[in-house]
């Protein structure tokens, strides 16, 4: 099952085996509510997060087979009371790096970890190059200077068609790049269903919109 999951998201053969994220880390404590997502800085033991995330949200809120997936966050960093001396010219992340962790609801009861990927360099993938339909920016994320949200997103294409319906949840650690410290958690999660009745427009909107942006 772990090693099927992680071929229906592309994943490559070593991306679900990571020695550099411990297991205990990453202990399933997201219980099934009305809550999309929550910040897990505590969970993994950051005493004091530097950022914060808001805005968290799935286009469209229930993945269907057909409909692909944007996901948008917004990021504040906010320096620690070390950091306050400090120019607010200065006060800056020039590089930040994500452990991500996906899950799997297994028979309604479990959270099972099927893929892992370690160290994902996030000013890359958000270098301020991608737009959606021309108009949103995603980013740039670096340089993330103090106390400036920055609007990110994270286009996923139709999943593959054999991929089990369920839950999927997410679990994103986000380091310092440059000094390796722990930042910023952020945990969510989203449904994955065949059709979702009053929210096929939606979905088919959606659709549209993620397949153009594959295509430019």
């Amino acid at each position: 099952m772990v090693v099927m999951l992680a071929l229906f998201f592309k994943a490559s053969p070593d991306s679900f085996v990571s020695n550099d994220v411990p297991d205990d880390e990453f202990k399933p404590r997201f219980s099934l509510t009305s809550q999309s997502w929550y910040d897990c800085s505590e969970e993994v033991g950051i005493v004091n997060p530097q950022l914060v995330f808001s805005n968290v949200r799935s286009d469209p809120p229930v993945v269907t087979k057909d409909s692909g997936q944007v996901i948008y966050k917004t990021i504040t960093y906010v320096p620690t009371t070390e950091q306050e001396d400090t120019d607010e010219k200065e006060k800056v992340l020039a590089d930040i790096s994500v452990d991500f962790t996906q899950m799997y609801y297994l028979f309604k009861k479990y959270w099972m970890t099927f893929l892992k990927v370690p160290h994902v360099n996030e000013c890359k993938e958000h270098d301020g190059t991608q737009r959606m339909d021309n108009k949103t920016i995603d980013g740039p994320l670096c340089p993330l200077k103090a106390n400036t949200p920055t609007h990110i997103f994270t286009i996923h294409p139709p999943l593959n068609k054999r991929t089990p319906y369920g839950m999927y949840r997410s679990r994103q650690v986000y380091h310092d790049g440059e000094t390796g410290e722990r930042i910023g958690c952020v945990d969510m999660q989203f449904e994955y269903t065949e059709f979702k009745g009053h929210e096929e427009s939606e979905t088919t909107e959606v659709s549209e919109r993620v397949q153009r942006q594959l295509r430019l």
